[in-house]
């Protein structure tokens, strides 16, 4: 039985802003103009529906625009972050590894950049995530999904089918 699915309706940051309240609880352009050096001119309206912003700050969760290249045009990665802030935040690293020594052969630090839009981020990692191999990470993301992000709810297709995916026998304990 599949269930109707309703129209998204955009919601602007302005919106966002008062449902995260925090303060620290919704950056979009502005915000983003400052800290990279940017000019991203207005944001884009914000797709998720204003009962999933509400229940993103139930679960201390904040909305970031994200932004795939930088002022220059090209891609903004972990790389070009090390280069343009020097590794220095304040008076402190802004990476806590030597990144270019540790990790300079890795895609995720010279290739991949965010894809742009809006994202919801959790402020804290998943409950029994850290230190398992992928399968017990995955394991870990679908407990979180369908015990305190969706509690009750019907889950997306896209979750349920992965949550098929995980031989029985490949689950954590």
């Amino acid at each position: 039985m599949e269930t109707a699915t309703l129209p998204i309706v955009p919601t602007t940051l302005a919106y966002a802003k008062k449902v995260f309240s925090r303060g620290t609880g919704a950056f979009g352009s502005e915000d983003l103009n400052r800290a990279f050096d940017l000019d991203l001119g207005i944001d884009p309206p914000i797709m998720f529906p204003k009962e999933e912003q509400t229940r993103a700050r139930e679960l201390d969760q904040y909305l970031i625009r994200q932004v795939g290249t930088g002022k220059d045009g090209k891609p903004l990665t972990v790389e070009s972050l090390c280069a343009q802030f020097e590794n220095k935040l304040g008076d402190g690293k802004l990476f806590y590894h030597n990144y270019p020594q540790t990790y300079g052969v890795e895609s995720f630090y010279l290739t991949d950049s965010p894809r742009p839009g809006w994202t919801l981020v959790s402020r804290d990692i998943i409950p029994g995530s850290a230190g398992v191999n992928y399968i017990g990470q995955t394991q870990a993301i679908s407990d979180y999904l369908v015990g305190k992000v969706y509690g009750g709810q019907e889950l997306p297709a896209v979750y349920t089918s992965v949550r098929l995916k995980i031989p029985p026998h490949r689950k954590n304990p």
